[in-house]
């Protein structure tokens, strides 16, 4: 977007128009052409990951909006490879914090350099002051000039020249249009220009030689010899991709089995779980079966006591189930063949049904009630 040749080893960046874009009194954009900041950091960092020799960063522009030129700032102080900035014309305003932010700094002998107070002062006094604090840090960090100058300079909006800037250290250079677009040619007797011919032609022949590319760091990873021919790469590519290639489909076959042995453990889980239920309702039933046959052959053995009535008897063998001892203890406390041996319901007490029986064989006799 802003890169003129990413394919050169030196490759320019070009900020040509305003900093950011600015927008009219209705909130609308007024069409002014702008460099938003950043797509334009974005881009050169992408550059610097492509080890370049160095970055060019060519500039004219009035400058804008400062907290976008803080993300070109930010960007080029933060590259691996170095960024040169070029004034070639014009860096006014937040345009000449970008300028300040390049390794070696370059105005034409034609370019200005301006600085000036942060607008929106009178909307906003106390972000203002920030901005300026930043600004005159970012600028008096690569120049000979103190805060105190730098902000004074911008209050009173300070125009400089190359040679101006030069002295401040503003800029590192100044290239001058004299010297600008010129081949160097040399004055003199016809040998020393024949010469100076040849070695234009010999560097332009050499610049047209085809790159020799060599694969020694590609061999050496195949674990090959340094020169090995394309046949032999191809042949280790080639085994290198179906090594791949089995341990996928090994990959594959693994995962299957594991999934397999996954489900026949949920089976087998579940049929454990089935016999242990199973044998829980075996046991269960078995016992039932052993507790009620106890508890009949002790009910049994007390039938002189509660007699041989058949709901009687099954009363209480299912107390015996339940306590098997406490049921013979009551059955131990009825007397022999004197009471009505009947339970009324389940909660009926033995001791007390011989109690009543007595009472009521008593009434009997005295012909009461």
């Amino acid at each position: 977007m802003f890169t003129v040749d990413p394919s050169s080893n030196e490759p320019i960046m070009l900020l040509n128009k305003q900093i950011g874009k600015s927008y009219t009194e209705s909130g609308e954009w007024d069409g002014v052409p702008y460099v938003d900041g950043a797509d334009f950091q974005e881009e050169l960092l992408w550059l610097d990951t492509m080890g370049k020799k160095r970055i060019q960063v060519w500039i004219n522009s009035p400058g804008g909006n400062i907290m976008q030129a803080m993300n070109i700032f930010s960007a080029i102080l933060k590259s691996e490879t170095p960024v040169d900035t070029y004034n070639t014309g014009v860096c006014a305003s937040s345009a000449g914090l970008v300028f300040m932010a390049g390794r070696k700094r370059t105005m034409a002998d034609y370019a200005q350099f301006m600085m000036h107070p942060v607008s929106g002062a009178d909307e906003d006094k106390q972000g203002a002051a920030a901005f300026t604090d930043s600004c005159t840090t970012m600028l008096s960090g690569k120049s000979n000039l103190s805060p105190d100058t730098i902000s004074f300079m911008m209050a009173a909006t300070t125009w400089l020249s190359a040679s101006e800037c030069l002295a401040k250290g503003i800029c590192t250079s100044i290239e001058t249009t004299e010297d600008s677009n010129k081949k160097g040619m040399p004055a003199g007797n016809v040998t020393a220009m024949l010469e100076f011919s040849n070695n234009i032609l010999t560097q332009t022949i050499n610049n047209l030689k085809p790159q020799v590319m060599t694969l020694d760091k590609v061999t050496n990873k195949l674990g090959l010899v340094a020169g090995a021919n394309e046949d032999a790469i191809l042949t280790a590519v080639n085994s290198i991709s179906e090594a791949r290639q089995a341990a996928e489909d090994a990959l594959v076959a693994a995962q299957q089995q594991v999934t397999d042995l996954t489900e026949q453990l949920a089976t087998a889980n579940t049929s454990l779980q089935e016999a242990q239920a199973a044998a829980e309702a075996a046991q269960a039933e078995t016992d039932d079966i052993a507790a009620t046959t106890a508890a009949t052959e002790m009910v049994n053995s007390y039938k002189p006591r509660i007699g041989d009535a058949k709901e009687t008897i099954d009363k209480w063998v299912a107390k015996a189930k339940v306590d098997l001892d406490g049921t013979k203890e009551l059955l131990e406390s009825l007397p022999l063949n004197k009471v009505n041996n009947r339970l009324t319901g389940d909660n009926a007490s033995p001791r007390r049904l011989s109690v009543e029986a007595k009472m009521a064989e008593i009434r009997a006799k005295n012909g009461q009630a």
